[in-house]
């Protein structure tokens, strides 16, 4: 598997404040992020994820009009490669807005202020490790299983039978 290399990333860094927006900008050059883009607000990160190839969309919790709302839109009102853009959430340290912020679609989320080696590491498990994306009539966004190597111990409501052997769980039908 060859290595992880940030030089290479395009991050979207999209948040109403200034100042966050400065520190997730210094915190993703301090780990080497080739290519970083800034947006103020929804209508400026729609153009710009529609405009060039971004890999990852950094977004703060406390953004304006409503992180969890913004990410919810993104996965149901947008198609294609922007619909499935990886999204790393910088969040407060209250678990309703995380338990939302996954709900909506969220690929990572990590603690407020950003601190380098632990963006570093939720970019290296989006571009390393990347979950399936999946499509279904009450979900949009990334496979929220983060374990492999499962044990099932009784029938797995979607289909798999521990007596098949099965020790991963099946590939939605809609995944990429």
């Amino acid at each position: 598997m060859a290595d992880f290399d940030p030089s290479k990333l395009n991050v979207l860094i999209v948040d109403d404040i200034d100042e966050r927006r400065a520190a997730t900008r210094d915190a993703l050059t301090q780990i080497g992020v080739g290519t970083i883009r800034l947006a103020a607000d929804p209508a400026e990160a729609l153009v710009a994820l529609r405009g060039e190839q971004t890999d990852v969309l950094v977004l703060d919790d406390g953004f304006g009009p409503g992180a969890v709302q913004f990410i919810s839109a993104l996965r149901w009102k947008t198609r294609g490669t922007v619909q499935a853009t990886p999204i790393i959430l910088l969040a407060s340290a209250d678990g309703e807005t995380i338990r939302a912020a996954r709900e909506a679609g969220v690929h990572e989320v990590t603690a407020k202020p950003p601190v380098p080696g632990m963006l570093r590491l939720r970019l290296e498990e989006i571009v390393m490790r990347p979950r399936p994306f999946i499509r279904s009539d009450v979900y949009v966004g990334p496979c929220r299983r983060r374990r492999r190597n499962f044990v099932w111990v009784e029938r797995d409501r979607r289909g798999a039978d521990p007596a098949d052997g099965a020790t991963a769980p099946p590939v939605h039908a809609n995944a990429d």
